[in-house]
């Protein structure tokens, strides 16, 4: 294969998913020989993993319904109704977590779990106070403080990106660090129940919301200084730091998302760290990718333009997904993805804005002379490819895999192969834009040709094996138009069939050239014959 880690990243946190999609989506990675799956399980809006010994984590923490002490529950979000009993609620047993990773490591497959942290964790904070309130009802101080994780006199005023003021644990107290202590401990007695010692655990470590500035425990913190931290804007490099390390001490190999890595010092972090790189390419995002990996790091490829399968595959309001970081993205956009020269895609990409955009990879330095960004050392590489499932409005299975599939095959594609027409990455640094013409027409030539051969492979092959497995994928919209009033359409995997219908009568098998008058139209059938796609009219 082209990389060792080729991984998948599915978030249950924020809309909760059933273990069965779980097994089945890993079933269809050993199909494919994806080897990671990274299982992200703790955020904002939900904690779904049972963790011995904090019961309050999944009693409180895994559902959300109407209780605004947040004694029960967490309060409702992302559409999730007054109601506990909904399907975006749950969590993983310590049973059905050891099923998935026997299930995983049977097909060659490497759980990696995530409780992001310290941004991201409304979910564990609230659970943890709840706990709080609980034990000092019973006269029990001691013991309500041992896993607090924020401090009640804490007057920051902050909001992280999804606006909340509340999600950061506190850094500087140590309850915070006892309880991830507990937390990966658990964790690591599943693995090893499980047969499967868990070597490698994902942070988090993003979207840190500017916490902290107003907090009496941490202004303390600062003025001891016994751990060498001088003031308020380190205290995140030192929660990273300091995590990565407890992880080290007991074997495990941290990994974050790049904005929080990027905040560490690199002297201070062990020497094998893994990162991954969600910076987007239009907005230069090559440049942390090669600065990251220029420190020795594993760094993992997961830029949101392609890798990010909870953006919509069209333009289109009845689409799901986010679209900050590109407004579509199909299986033929995720195949153009050259991942071994990122600034290279300014040759054939466009921002969010639809707008050509320049990618500088040279060597640039600030006004005292410092390395700001450059390109990538001979002796580094990437690590890995990864795509992202997140869930913020993906609400249940069915969704899920019809955003995952058929985009997790060209995941695939990009992870085992490396293209004859990826532009050859210049060490000495480059400009990219769409007239620097490193893309050569030669090149554009053999993608457009290599496409089409997947796009046969999959319309004739692959989607039919999706569909003997049960596996929801989209079926595609038709692209259609009608001239003299004839009915020409295609799809953008050849081998299924279209249909078509006139002024809303029967459907009927599309024939090229086929006489129509009044209200068409059309959609596609999945390989099977059975499921169709989303029906579109023929302006």
């Amino acid at each position: 294969p082209r990389y060792d880690f080729r991984g998948m990243h599915i978030d249950v946190s924020r809309n909760f998913h059933s273990k069965q999609l779980i097994l089945d989506l890993l079933d269809q990675m050993a199909a494919y020989k994806l080897n990671k799956l990274h299982l992200h399980m703790a955020d904002d809006e939900g904690w779904r993993l049972e963790i011995e010994g904090l019961p309050e984590l999944t009693d409180i923490g895994s559902k959300r319904c109407h209780d605004l002490t947040e004694d029960s529950c967490l309060l409702p979000q992302l559409g999730s109704g007054p109601f506990s009993d909904v399907k975006v609620n749950g969590y993983y047993s310590k049973a059905d977590y050891i099923e998935i990773l026997q299930f995983a490591n049977a097909r060659q497959i490497q759980v990696i779990p995530s409780m992001d942290m310290p941004g991201h964790s409304r979910a564990a904070i609230k659970s943890m106070e709840a706990r709080y309130r609980k034990l000092i009802e019973q006269g029990l101080t001691a013991e309500a403080e041992q896993y607090l994780l924020s401090d009640r006199n804490d007057k920051t005023v902050y909001s992280s990106v999804q606006y909340y003021d509340d999600n950061t644990l506190n850094v500087c107290m140590e309850s915070t660090f006892t309880f991830i202590d507990k937390v990966i401990d658990e964790i690591a007695a599943l693995h090893k129940t499980a047969g499967v010692p868990l070597s490698l655990y994902h942070i988090g470590a993003d979207e840190t919301a500017g916490a902290w500035l107003e907090s009496p425990v941490c202004k303390a913190f600062i003025a001891n200084n016994d751990k060498n931290v001088k003031d308020s804007s380190e205290l995140g490099a030192y929660f990273i730091e300091r995590t990565a390390s407890i992880l080290s001490a007991k074997g495990i190999e941290a990994a974050g998302w790049s904005d929080g890595m990027s905040h560490t010092r690199p002297e201070n972090m062990p020497k094998k760290v893994q990162s991954n790189i969600w910076d987007i390419v239009a907005h230069a995002g090559h440049k942390r990718a090669h600065q990251q990996a220029n420190l020795g790091w594993q760094t993992v490829l997961s830029q949101p333009e392609a890798l990010y399968f909870d953006f919509p595959y069209e333009a289109d309001p009845k689409e799901h997904g986010y679209y900050w970081g590109i407004r579509q993205s199909n299986s033929k956009h995720v195949h153009s993805f050259m991942t071994d020269n990122l600034p290279a895609n300014a040759e054939q990409w466009t921002d969010i804005e639809g707008l050509p955009f320049e990618a500088d990879d040279t060597l640039q330095r600030d006004e005292s002379g410092n390395v700001v960004s450059g390109p990538l050392a001979k002796s580094a590489k990437f690590s890995g490819i990864q795509g992202q499932l997140w869930s913020e409005t993906v609400r249940s299975d069915e969704i899920a895999e019809y955003l995952m599939f058929p985009r997790v095959l060209m995941l695939a594609e990009r992870a085992w192969h490396k293209p004859s027409w990826e532009v050859p990455y210049q060490y000495q640094g480059a400009v990219y834009n769409q007239q620097s013409g490193m893309f050569t027409q030669d090149m554009r030539n053999q993608q457009a040709v290599e496409w089409q051969a997947i796009a046969n492979t999959l319309g004739y092959k692959e989607l039919i094996k999706l569909d003997k497995a049960d596996i929801n994928y989209r079926v595609p919209t038709v692209g259609a138009v009608i001239k003299d009033n004839k009915l020409f359409a295609n799809l953008i995997y050849p081998g299924l069939a279209i249909e078509y219908r006139v002024n809303g009568g029967e459907w009927q098998l599309y024939k090229e050239g086929a006489l129509v008058k009044g209200n068409v139209e059309v959609r596609a059938i999945a390989a099977d014959g059975v499921r169709k796609g989303r029906t579109l009219r023929v302006q």
